[in-house]
């Protein structure tokens, strides 16, 4: 990016700031002069892999190589995604960006596997692949649905337990998970107007197989509301809920903030500017785990795993999440 975008600047300034915003973000990753794969890394404990050091380094000393040729990189123009601006669709995507007050958000359906051999999966499934707020930071991101060593010699061992990151509906049956990231056929529509952003999003359960699940409730509806003030997550079925299923939602999260359950159905996460609460139509949960976080390695970050269960009397799980 710093090469890339560095010696375009000068077409589009903005391409500067993404340098150097990029810039500043790898020198957050980086401890006793090695890179490290992902911002909690250093907060979790994760040793740094070489490889990321020397791979990043190469453009940087590019651009020390060709300092003459640099046009002028700063800050000065704005990211696209740092104004408000309501909806965007890529339709070769099948990718909506999102922003409205401080919320930025981002909605996937794309139905391209990353790495076909060994069926890598990215964000899709009509799911809400990032949100962010001004005030707080980093909400809500994907992960691989499943983090496979594609290039060994390049990655690392995931640390513990392997759970997505993804927000996400699931179920399991006779061992195996069902869940919406695996939907390669979802799809979603929008509407927006000065107060709201909505998504709609038709959803089905499938296994890594691309088989949708039997003997329960396999399809699904995913509603997502964004005003200035809160953003709304929805998911239904029409059909029998027959085995257990939830709407699973990691919220980012580094080890030292205050994680409390206030109630049944609210639970709060203190970060330095704000505090972030959850709270929902049916009781949640935060999934055991040994630091009462998990870590994915892609893309480098811990979150509380958050758990809101169906229940066979009431299909229809609705979460807000506020800043307050």
């Amino acid at each position: 990016m710093q090469q890339a975008f560095g010696l375009m600047a000068d077409y589009n300034s903005a391409l500067g700031t993404a340098a150097f915003k990029n810039a500043e973000l790898l020198k957050k990753c980086t401890h006793n002069g090695l890179l490290h794969g992902g911002p909690h890394y250093i907060n979790y404990g994760i040793k740094p892999c070489v490889h990321h050091t020397f791979a990043h380094a190469k453009p940087f000393a590019s651009i020390l190589d060709h300092w003459e040729y640099l046009p002028k990189i700063d800050t000065s123009t704005p990211l696209p995604r740092v104004v408000a601006y309501g909806e965007t669709y890529f339709k070769e995507l099948a990718v909506s960006t999102f922003g409205i007050g401080d919320w930025r958000g981002t909605v996937s359906a794309y139905d391209s596997v990353y790495k076909p051999t060994n069926d890598v999966r990215q964000a899709t499934g009509g799911t809400l692949a990032l949100l962010y707020h001004n005030k707080v930071g980093l909400i809500c991101t994907a992960s691989l649905a499943i983090y496979k060593m594609i290039e060994a010699y390049n990655q690392q061992p995931q640390p513990g337990e392997d759970i997505a990151l993804t927000p996400r509906i699931e179920t399991y049956k006779d061992g195996v998970w069902f869940t919406s990231l695996f939907d390669l056929e979802a799809t979603f529509t929008s509407k927006a107007d000065n107060d709201t952003i909505g998504y709609e999003a038709k959803v089905q359960l499938k296994n890594e197989e691309k088989e949708v699940v039997i003997e329960t409730a396999s399809d699904f509806i995913l509603n997502y509301n964004c005003s200035k003030e809160k953003l709304e997550i929805s998911a239904s079925t029409n059909q029998n809920i027959k085995k257990p299923a939830a709407f699973v939602l990691p919220i980012v999260s580094p080890l030292g903030e205050k994680v409390e359950q206030l109630s049944e159905n609210i639970i709060t996460i203190e970060k330095p500017n704000g505090t972030v609460r959850i709270s929902a139509n049916v009781a949640l949960m935060i999934k055991e785990t040994p630091k009462d976080r998990t870590f994915n390695m892609v893309p480098g970050l811990a979150a509380v795993p958050i758990i809101a269960s169906f229940q066979k009397e009431k299909t229809q799980v609705k979460i807000t999440i506020e800043i307050i």
